[in-house]
């Protein structure tokens, strides 16, 4: 049945842009990553933007997307594996609570129900159509209080085994959905918290809960999770622009399913739920008196943080957000509650329990469910009112870019795309251009910017991420958006061309809607509609950086003269360029390539002495040197406010990799955001000398 109604509805799930980006992601890794247990970089975003916002490989919802071809086949079977994975999950939980497994099928079932997309939109809120990962995303949270809750109750061999699998577990919500792990941190605390407290009555027990949340806090520490994690989340353009990237004012909708009145079934489920967990901390077992309180706490915490939220509008993470765990526990305990009442009644308690149990958390659930689904023609598939086009459709444009820029393990980088669209508008923002790519998905079926250049193993300047660079959002915000554009806090609106800038980020190609190319480049082929409404041009620029060897060094008196310097008309990044540290006397280096790798990039060059090589990737304190046999080890520079820079002698063929896992470097990405602060914050008081200073050698 749950199959039947996805295949009804499939032209609207995995809808552009959040569901499909996350199909051309799972392609985007088969083609260029290995199965490493750690995010890396990935070379299709920005100046190499963190592969995020989940991994699509380590994702059970997203295993039939890697094995079937069919955009069809992919979409139905990723949200049915995914149903499948719920109704497991809250029957798991449900017989851990002491329930029998007929009310545990049921407490599933309903959930399934009421937060699978079986229309569009979907019942309680309108993510689970095109966010199946949300599955992952609280299945672990709601996994670790069953092992938290056995620890100090047996042998401390299984003391052991308990703490280290909620660290393996902890550790790997982080490499599947990132930072959306912190997402069910307040569930994880508030619901080990009350078994802890509970334990009091037994001193035993107690102590070595105790002593075994400190081992596994210290073997998160030790495993690097306590500085990755921070460093991920605070190196970014949200944290450090909180004003340019604010949210618009919110409503206490944003706060709670159950403040949602305009998606009332959400709000009836929640408070049904609330007022069933309030029933079960009565009259339920010892587990499920506790973890019913759990819920209640942890559901009075998120409706006061909504009314703080509604108030001062912080530019953290919704409230509705941290609620995502509680989203099957909710219709769980109200299936529950209508099921215990409806036994009360003497008719109903004569019936055969399965029989019972059927009637009334399935039948008359499905009823309901109907009823409310009525105005989506539940029945006969929700009609298709989404602009989804998959796979996008190739156009001249992408074909061409495609035979010239398309990466894979192996290849050379020849530089990447900028679609610069939308130039007409006055104090636009992300809204507009996105309003812009769907006229342009509607008349070529590709909008050109995103997933349709992606799904091409196109590389773009363009990048969708909650990681967003904070030094590539201030020098692209400065030089290639339009002085008023309003800005995103996952993609930043690029509409004015700035040609310099462009070369200098490894710009090869821009695709416009100008009726004429901009300063310094060449216009080389159009495409258009009827009407003259989407056409597109593509647009080359002489001479990008694909490896640069400059050999005079800028000294300026701030970073604000930096941040300046790099869009002067006399600036000459060919020859010139700004450095951190120490050098010796620099001789251009020649025979530069730059080629991808899996996870990393190579870079090889020639020189007669001392060179430095500036490459179109973001500098990153994570970044790691492996030299191949007979080449000198570079050191690793910042160059130009962002870029990285390499400094050898006489011969370069080093692979630079990035990976951000177990043990393998959480110390980089916190002195990354230490040294963007320190960056970022000079930005706001020039230095007192402006005098500029070039150095063509220092011994």
């Amino acid at each position: 049945m749950a199959g039947i109604a996805l295949v009804l509805v499939r032209k609207d799930l995995l809808g552009y842009i959040d569901g499909q980006y996350l199909l051309v992601l799972t392609r985007n890794r088969l083609d260029l990553t290995g199965l490493e247990f750690a995010f890396s970089r990935n070379p299709l975003q920005g100046l190499g933007e963190l592969w995020y916002f989940a991994n699509t490989l380590w994702l059970p919802e997203f295993s039939p997307a890697v094995v079937l071809t069919n955009p069809d086949h992919q979409i139905v079977a990723v949200h049915l594996f995914a149903a499948v994975e719920l109704f497991l999950l809250v029957a798991v939980i449900m017989l851990w609570l002491g329930l029998s497994a007929t009310e545990a099928a049921a407490a599933g079932w309903f959930a399934v129900i009421l937060i699978a997309p079986f229309s569009y939109p979907s019942l309680i809120y309108n993510i689970s159509p095109d966010a199946p990962q949300f599955v992952s995303m609280i299945a672990i949270p709601l996994l670790i209080p069953p092992l938290w809750s056995a620890v100090g109750q047996g042998r401390w061999i299984k003391d052991l085994v308990l703490t280290g699998t909620i660290a393996v577990l902890l550790w790997l919500h982080f490499i599947m959905v990132g930072i959306y792990t912190l997402l069910g941190y307040p569930f994880i605390a508030v619901v080990c918290s009350v078994f802890l407290v509970a334990a009091w009555r037994q001193p035993g027990e107690f102590t070595r809960k105790c002593v075994w949340g400190a081992v596994l806090l210290l073997m998160l520490a030790a495993s690097g999770l306590f500085e990755l994690l921070p460093g991920i989340v605070l190196d970014t353009a949200a944290y450090f622009f909180p004003e340019d990237l604010k949210r618009a004012q919110p409503t206490l909708g944003d706060g709670s399913l159950l403040f949602r009145r305009n998606e009332p079934m959400g709000v009836i489920t929640t408070g049904l739920g609330l007022l069933g967990a309030a029933v079960f901390v009565r009259i339920g077992t010892e587990r499920m008196r506790l973890f019913a309180l759990a819920t209640l706490i942890l559901s009075g915490l998120i409706c006061t943080a909504t009314v703080i939220w509604s108030i001062t509008n912080w530019s953290g993470a919704m409230p509705l957000y941290y609620e995502y765990p509680l989203w099957p526990i909710y219709p769980s305990f109200a299936a529950l509650l209508v099921y215990r009442i409806a036994r009360s009644y003497p008719s109903f308690a004569t019936r055969k329990p399965f029989v019972a149990g059927v009637g009334a958390c399935a039948i008359i659930p499905v009823l309901f469910v109907v009823l409310m689904h009525g105005g989506n023609e539940w029945i006969r598939g929700a009609p298709n009112s989404r602009p989804n086009v998959f796979p996008p459709t190739p156009t001249l444009l992408t074909e061409f870019l495609r035979s010239r820029l398309s990466i894979m393990p192996g290849s050379p980088f020849r530089g990447r795309v900028a679609t610069i669209t939308g130039q007409g508008p006055v104090n636009a923002g992300w809204e507009q251009a996105f309003g812009r790519d769907l006229d342009l998905l509607a008349s070529f079926g590709n909008e050109h910017r995103d997933i349709g250049l992606w799904y091409y193993n196109i590389p773009t300047l363009f990048t969708f991420s909650p990681t967003l660079g904070p030094v590539y959002y201030a020098v692209v915000k400065r030089y290639l958006a339009c002085e008023g554009d309003s800005q995103y806090r996952t993609v930043i609106n690029i509409r004015c061309p700035n040609t310099p800038i462009l070369r200098l980020l490894g710009v090869s190609y821009v695709i416009t809607d100008s009726g004429r190319p901009a300063d310094d480049v060449s216009r080389v082929m159009g495409i258009g509609r009827a009407g003259g409404n989407s056409n597109l041009s593509i647009d080359q620029i002489a001479a990008p950086n694909l490896g640069i060897s400059p050999t005079e060094i800028v000294h300026l008196g701030s970073k604000q003269e930096e941040l300046e310097w790099l869009g002067r008309a006399d600036t000459r990044f060919e020859h010139q360029a700004i450095l951190e540290g120490t050098y010796p006397a620099l001789v251009p280096a020649r025979d530069i390539e730059i080629s991808i790798e899996p996870d990393g990039i190579r870079v090889k060059a020639q020189s007669n002495g001392a060179s430095l090589v500036v490459v179109p990737f973001e500098y990153s304190h994570c970044w790691k040197a492996v030299p191949a046999q007979g080449s000198s080890f570079p050191e690793l520079r910042r160059a130009d406010v962002l870029l990285l820079a390499l400094l050898f002698k006489d011969k370069l063929d080093t692979r630079l990799e990035f990976k951000l896992g177990p043990f393998s470097g959480g110390k980089c990405k916190l002195k990354d955001f230490a040294d963007h602060g320190n960056l970022l914050r000079s930005l706001e008081s020039p230095g007192k000398n402006s005098e500029t200073h070039i150095d063509e050698a220092r011994p």
